[in-house]
């Protein structure tokens, strides 16, 4: 029996996060997790979205905490529970939350301000990561015994963050010390930005690269990178690490099929892998009907 891939997704704010998901996932059978104001807003532009104007079921919490009560939590808690109720009984297959960036803002504020949690040992951090967290756990174990009608078990999860920097900091002017530089990767508090990744089949960044004589919104990945983390438990996406391209076409849909033909053992499509591999030989992105034939 195949589980149901799970990818997370970062990178700058509009480079194309929501775009690549809707264009990966079938409207009717998708459950959409906005936590941020107009995340959906692709879905009602024929030019972004292929299935135009159908769309995903989406749930908005956009709730602000003005109260002690844990009301930013409680409505994403009860989202992810919707979420994975329609999935159990086999309305949805797909469950996307979008941003977890825009979500962990909140809760920091909520936690930080109207909790008083403070900054001191990153308490305030650690709290944040004890909300996040168990939500991804209940996705997994929720929709784990749910087999969909294509033999696949459990719902396809793609959690979309926005991009934290690395940083640098300064050197200690008194003693000449170097100080350790801190990692970039999803816009999450603490260490959360690291523990989150180990629940994922793909990490991957989205970025726009010089390529030809223009430019294109790409996927990125490099498993040598420790400031820009990525994976790719399929091993399907050139990895510059080890010696490729690094990039290929934001085409979210095409890594999520390669892999799944490789959990079941069947070919991938050329169509797709030639997606896949479309900038190794140092080209720009081409039509579909130009990438079978490479």
């Amino acid at each position: 029996m195949i589980q149901a891939p799970a990818a997370l997704i970062y990178g700058p704010s509009g480079v194309g996060k929501t775009v690549a998901a809707l264009r990966a996932l079938t409207p009717e059978k998708t459950i959409w997790i906005s936590t941020e104001r107009g995340a959906l807003k692709p879905a009602s532009s024929p030019m972004l979205n292929p299935y135009h104007p159908r769309k995903p079921k989406e749930i908005v919490c956009l709730h602000a905490a003005q109260g002690r009560s844990d009301n930013v939590h409680a409505e994403v808690k009860a989202a992810v529970a919707e979420a994975c109720r329609l999935v159990a009984q086999g309305t949805v297959s797909n469950i996307v939350i979008d941003t977890l960036s825009s979500y962990a803002r909140r809760l920091d504020y909520f936690i930080r301000d109207i909790v008083g949690v403070g900054r001191e040992y990153g308490k305030a951090a650690d709290a944040i990561g004890s909300h996040v967290l168990p939500y991804m756990d209940q996705i997994y174990e929720m929709c784990a015994t749910v087999t969909r009608p294509n033999g696949v078990y459990g719902a396809t999860f793609i959690a979309l963050c926005h991009e934290r920097d690395p940083f640098q900091p300064a050197v200690d002017k008194r003693t000449g010390a170097q100080a350790k530089a801190t990692p970039g990767g999803p816009d999450l508090p603490g260490a959360l930005a690291k523990k989150i990744r180990h629940d994922f089949d793909l990490v991957l960044r989205a970025d726009i690269r010089a390529v030809g004589d223009g430019a294109a919104r790409v996927f990125v990945h490099d498993s040598t990178d420790k400031m820009l983390p990525t994976k790719d438990r399929w091993g399907v996406i050139s990895d510059r690490g080890n010696g490729g391209a690094g990039i290929m076409t934001m085409d979210l849909g095409a890594i999520l099929r390669v892999g799944a033909a490789q959990d079941a053992g069947l070919a991938a499509l050329d169509a797709d892998l030639a997606i896949l591999r479309s900038f190794e030989r140092g080209g720009s992105a081409a039509s579909a009907a130009e990438l079978v034939n490479l």
